[in-house]
């Protein structure tokens, strides 16, 4: 696995843990010390990888 291959896979994994949360991004992000920022890029990332 390559490096992008990692870094997707981390980035999934962390949206996923969001998404079954059920929590609003802002008290997610804060529990676990993500940035709304970078949640937001993960996100944005996995759209246009996945839109390709």
């Amino acid at each position: 696995m390559n490096r992008h291959q990692r870094r997707q896979a981390y980035s999934q994994g962390k949206i996923r843990e969001w998404a079954q949360s059920g929590q609003p991004v802002s008290a997610w992000c804060a529990e676990h010390g993500v940035s709304p920022g970078c949640f937001y890029l993960w996100r944005r990332r996995l759209q246009e990888c996945n839109g390709r």
